[in-house]
């Protein structure tokens, strides 16, 4: 959605020109956001089809810890509330992903599988936290 804006008002510039003044920086951090989010996007269904729900569902829903990380990194001073909410969010992550071996004698998947499920959950978690991030830095 958010590569559709940026070319929809790269269009608009092109035939009304006169009027829009193009702010570069805004435009490719967009359109940069969009593409993480898409990849991010298909990062979960492509775990949800791997793995289980419940376990991928989690993992990917920790994307406000790795907001949390890269905003941190980036000189943002968080606050006490935001650190105890932090810790609550990567224990629940580390409970989750011990929990996987359960699933391992239920659903019949293997220690491998379960484990690339987890990989592309971590992956699909950090690809919509820096596109969240890059989305609120285009404007």
């Amino acid at each position: 959605m958010l590569v559709v804006g940026s070319i929809f008002y790269l269009f608009l510039f092109y035939f009304f020109g006169s009027g829009l003044s193009p702010n570069t920086i805004g435009l490719s951090n967009s359109f940069l956001s969009g593409i993480l989010i898409m990849f991010g996007l298909l990062c979960l269904y492509k775990g949800l089809q791997m793995g289980p729900v419940s376990i991928v569902a989690s993992i990917a829903a920790t994307n406000p810890f790795f907001v949390f990380v890269i905003r941190f990194f980036l000189g943002s001073e968080p606050t006490l509330t935001q650190w105890i909410a932090t810790l609550i969010v990567i224990s629940g992550a580390v409970f989750v992903s011990i929990s996987a071996d359960s699933f391992k004698e239920s659903l019949g998947l293997s220690k491998k599988h379960i484990k690339e499920s987890l990989i592309v959950s971590f992956m699909a978690s950090g690809m919509l936290a820096l596109g969240l991030i890059f989305f609120t830095r285009s404007f």
